[in-house]
């Protein structure tokens, strides 16, 4: 055998194993980089840093009740705390909706809420960083100031939903 046809083959097993090493080393740090993502995440979901806390004698409680949007955007925060009084199973999804009316008592459907749901456990509140949303896809909302109810519930159909708990909030929007 000769010598040089040995070293070939040294040299491709040191290689192959360094290669693998470095492999795993950056599979370690890619899962561990997700898991952090991950946490985070989850906590700024399920524990929103809330200026109010609900609480039995007020089930739904605001960050700030007058809130400015600009038309057409997607980008204004609102964070709300919801109280479960035994409205809710422990099991339940509860949702916010968002229900407006202008000046004349027309319901505004270009505004709407985007939160995640969550569970509430029996006699504790949660809290939610919902965005507001002026959507453009129905031409945007004209600019004016509108009542609105907040509304949580476990059910699409909030309206007939007797344990729903809700809450006013008056929204601007600006051009």
């Amino acid at each position: 055998m000769r010598k040089g046809s040995m070293q070939l083959g040294i040299n491709a097993i040191v290689i192959l194993i360094i290669a693998l090493a470095i492999l795993g080393l950056a599979m370690s740090f890619v899962t561990n980089l997700f898991r952090k993502g991950e946490g985070q995440l989850g906590s700024i979901i399920s524990n929103v840093e809330m200026p109010v806390r609900a609480d039995a004698s007020q089930p739904i409680k605001f960050g700030k009740r007058d809130i400015e949007v600009k038309s057409g955007s997607a980008d204004t925060q609102l964070k709300v705390s919801v109280y479960n009084n035994n409205n809710f199973e422990e099991t339940d999804e509860v949702m916010l909706f968002l229900d407006c009316f202008d000046l004349e008592g027309e319901r505004v459907d270009s505004l709407y809420l985007a939160a995640p749901p969550q569970k509430i456990p029996l006699g504790t509140d949660v809290g939610y960083g919902a965005i507001i949303v002026s959507d453009k896809n129905m031409g945007g909302t004209s600019p004016g100031t509108y009542t609105c109810r907040v509304i949580a519930s476990p059910q699409e159909n909030y309206e007939t939903d007797s344990n729903a708990i809700s809450g006013q909030i008056y929204i601007t929007v600006r051009p």
